[in-house]
Formats: structure tokens, C-alpha cells, sequence
């Protein structure tokens, strides 16, 4: 099993702060959205590679990089944070759970106390710039869909994904079973609307059927959408995920 060597530390949450909140001076983050990268010992890998987007409503992705030879297991954890008293930092899960805490040093970058300032193995650091994926013109690989991991086996006749070509605003991608085509349409910010969905019939495995029909679903209910660094979600009405995505690079 691979465990973490000092990095993520669990505490006890402190009551009385909304995320994104601050007891002390929330300013002292800077702009936002921010990116945080940093390396990191393992106990059974090579290093950790450890990734950190915070958003100024407070939202936050956090990803965990397993590495040694080659990635050998990926943690994503999207919660919140909270800035507390003494220029704290406090990462949540979407539980509400603290899974972190780091200390902002006086350069921006985040310490896992503030006795370590000058140690590289416990510091994030703030990167010049925010590091997010457009919307337009990029492979979304599905990872969740209502809430349900989606586990591609050798049933899918492809990995379900979408992109979305800005030049004519067209979907193109697939459910799993069936190539899938579309149009789209976006306004007022991150409203978007689907249209003209279709897909082949051809046949498929029960369950990889299940995920097309419902990824089709999904698409035909998204009102909105929202980036989180590399990762791509869709909101019906109420502002609910109905699926979540991962950007790859081909």
C-alpha cells in the first residue's frame, strides 16, 4: 500500500467558519484563482506530486500524484478551504473533513508549518500563474456521472468523453458504446445548453449501456458548467454535478 509521508495531517475541524471564510486576513492569498505545486517523499513510491487549485468562492481541487517509475496512482479530492487566524490554511474535503493544513509564507507559497519555512520537502509553492484548461477545443474524459465512478473495461468499445469544437460549435466524443454528436450552445457566463444529441445504435455490454443512457441523460439536464484547474464539471438547474470530467492531453 502506498502511504503518504508527512504531507496530508488530519485534524479536528474548528467550528464557526464557512469555506473561503477567514478569522484572520484573507487578502494575504493574493489573487485568486491560484495554483500550488510541490514534491514530496513516499514511502512506497518515488515522490508525490502534490497539486493545488484555490478559487476565490472558496472551492478547491487538490490533486496527489504517485510516482516511481511512471504514475502509479492519482488522488483527486475537490472540497473547499478556510483561512483562519495566523495566516492558516485549511483544506477540506467534500465531506467537510480537513485533510490539510499549511501555513502561507510571506512569498505566497503554502508551509506545512511555520517552523519549516526553508524546507522544500514540506512546501507547496505558488506558481506564477493559475494553471486551468479551457472549456473549448479539449478531451473530457468522464470520471463520474450522478455521483457514480465510471471503471472502463474492456467492454467499452471507447472511454465515454466529449469534446466541444469551438470553430462550429459541435460536440463530438462518445457514451462508451456509441460514437456521440451534438451541437451546443453557451450564454450568461457558464450557461450551456446541449442540442441535437444523437448517438449510433449499435449494440453493447448491459452495463456499458446503463453508462450511455446515462451520460445522455446528464448531457440533455446540464445548465451550467464549471473548471476547476483540469477538471470539468456539469450543473443542472439547482446547481447540482451531474457529472465530472478530466482533461487529457493527446
Amino acid at each position: 500500500m502506498i502511504r503518504l509521508a508527512g504531507l496530508a495531517v488530519v485534524l479536528p475541524l474548528l467550528a464557526g467558519c464557512m469555506p473561503g471564510s477567514s478569522e484572520g486576513d484573507d487578502s494575504a492569498l493574493g489573487q485568486l484563482p491560484a495554483s500550488f505545486r510541490g514534491h514530496f517523499p513516499c514511502e512506497d513510491c518515488k515522490e508525490i506530486r502534490e497539486e493545488l487549485a484555490l478559487f476565490d468562492d472558496g472551492a478547491l481541487l487538490l490533486k496527489r500524484v504517485y510516482l516511481g517509475p511512471g504514475e502509479t496512482r492519482r488522488d483527486v479530492i475537490r472540497g473547499s478551504w478556510q483561512s483562519r487566524h495566523a495566516r492558516q490554511l485549511s483544506l477540506l474535503n467534500e465531506h467537510g473533513e480537513e485533510v490539510a493544513r499549511w501555513q502561507l509564507a510571506d512569498n505566497g507559497d503554502l508551509v506545512m508549518n511555520s517552523s519549516a519555512q526553508d524546507k522544500d520537502e514540506s512546501r507547496l509553492a505558488r506558481l506564477p500563474q493559475y494553471v486551468g484548461e479551457p472549456l473549448e477545443d479539449r478531451y473530457w474524459r468522464v470520471l463520474e456521472i450522478d455521483g457514480q465512478p465510471v471503471d472502463v473495461s474492456d467492454a467499452f468499445t471507447r472511454e465515454p468523453h466529449l469534446v466541444l469544437h469551438s470553430s462550429e460549435l459541435r460536440i463530438a466524443g462518445s457514451n462508451g458504446c456509441n460514437p456521440l454528436m451534438g451541437s451546443y450552445r453557451l450564454s450568461d457566463g457558464q450557461h450551456i445548453d446541449f442540442e441535437q444529441m444523437a448517438s449510433t445504435r449499435g449494440a453493447c455490454a448491459p452495463d456499458v449501456m446503463a453508462v450511455a443512457e446515462a451520460f445522455e441523460k446528464v448531457l440533455l439536464a446540464t445548465a451550467s458548467w464549471r473548471i476547476l484547474a483540469d477538471h470539468l464539471e456539469l450543473h443542472n438547474d439547482a446547481g447540482e454535478v451531474l457529472a465530472s470530467f478530466e482533461v487529457v492531453h493527446l
